[in-house]
């Protein structure tokens, strides 16, 4: 999964998602999540996604980058949750 944000210049902007990251057994291959973000002169954003769960032999990678102009702010906020072990 890819998304990519941009905001404006003078843009002042709160990101967050809808529901937590559910992140399961990886058989073959880790989950990939990957934001890049984009900031103009004086913006202002704030990158809050909901916690990533993580549950028994789960894979992620995650990759996140800015652009940001010297003018701006960014505030990253992420967490991570270990889910419940698996029940036989």
């Amino acid at each position: 999964c890819k998304i990519a944000l941009s905001a404006e210049a003078g843009a002042d902007v709160v990101v967050t998602t809808q529901s937590a990251e559910k992140i399961y057994r990886a058989e073959d291959a880790p989950a990939r999540l990957e934001a890049q973000l984009t900031l103009a002169a004086h913006a202002r954003l704030c990158y809050a996604p909901q916690g990533a769960i993580l549950f028994d032999g789960a894979g992620l990678m995650r990759n996140l980058e800015a652009d940001m102009e010297a003018s701006a702010t960014l505030t990253i906020m992420e967490t991570t949750t270990f889910g419940r072990i698996a029940r036989g």
